[in-house]
């Protein structure tokens, strides 16, 4: 094949006096018995591969060049041991900061929900993509992306948009879990769409998407204590009473989103909005 031919001169090109073979299962292997796989396949597209070279030499057809982007992803869900899956109808963001300092501080609920939604299904948020960390799951025979977005709280919104934009996926199909100091801890509020509330990273998704109509579930976190100021609480982290109440509330959100991607948000919102745990110490 053409394709196959191209890797193989490419790799005896960008590696001259290596120990080039064929192995008894058939992979081409360059120096030092490193599988020919897709390292190599990205250098010939001059995907995140630091060697000079001169592109030009391979003469890709305009067929080739369009095919590009599936090969890789190809190729990548071969080296994870993935199997091919449907384009996802929606999109599960939880909200955040990054870093082990933020962990369980009270804007973080967001993350925390959703790495309790990864671990009831299975995954693992850990693909970087998006300016997010990612992972595919199912939920309600759905395929949907669980996404974190990398960028902190205030630019969430543009981490929400590259996903919706790349995936084509509707508003109304994007679920957005975030945390609220209108509500006390562990409460949860379910809405189709609606303001920020004052809460940043949603003004960043209506902002960036043009439109507040895409549903939220929002966890309460408690308002700040006298004195307190605003940003300094939304910082500030759990008691270990407040993250057993969260922990204990996480089914409820998970059984609420898998109503809101099943189309049932009335369920949800009778499901989560009712819900009403017991108040922490006032420790």
């Amino acid at each position: 094949m053409v394709f196959c031919s191209r890797i193989r001169k490419a790799a005896e090109t960008q590696a001259p006096g290596a120990h080039n073979r064929i192995d008894r299962s058939g992979t081409y292997k360059v120096s030092n018995n490193i599988p020919l796989n897709l390292v190599y396949i990205q250098f010939i597209f001059d995907i995140d591969w630091k060697m000079n070279y001169n592109k030009n030499q391979f003469n890709l057809t305009t067929a080739e060049k369009q095919n590009m982007p599936d090969l890789i992803e190809l190729f990548k869900k071969i080296s994870r041991g993935e199997k091919d899956q449907s384009p996802p109808t929606h999109i599960v963001a939880g909200l955040g900061n990054p870093g082990g300092k933020y962990a369980f501080t009270r804007h973080n609920a967001g993350f925390m929900a959703l790495a309790y939604i990864a671990e009831k299904l299975g995954v693992k948020v850990n693909r970087a993509k998006f300016r997010s960390l990612v992972a595919r799951a199912e939920i309600s025979g759905r395929g949907v992306i669980l996404l974190a977005p990398q960028t902190f709280m205030n630019l969430s919104g543009e981490a929400v948009r590259e996903c919706a934009d790349f995936y084509k996926i509707p508003p109304e199909n994007i679920i957005v879990i975030s945390d609220d100091i209108s509500l006390d801890i562990g409460r949860l509020r379910v809405r189709r769409s609606g303001s920020d509330g004052g809460h940043k990273g949603l003004y960043s998704i209506i902002y960036q998407l043009a439109t507040d109509a895409f549903p939220r579930l929002r966890i309460g976190v408690g308002a700040p204590p006298p004195g307190w100021d605003t940003a300094d609480w939304v910082l500030s982290d759990f008691t270990d009473r407040e993250q057993k109440i969260l922990f204990d509330i996480f089914g409820y959100v998970f059984s609420g989103v898998e109503k809101i991607v099943a189309g049932d948000i009335e369920g949800a919102m009778q499901l989560c909005n009712s819900l009403r745990p017991d108040k922490p110490d006032k420790t």
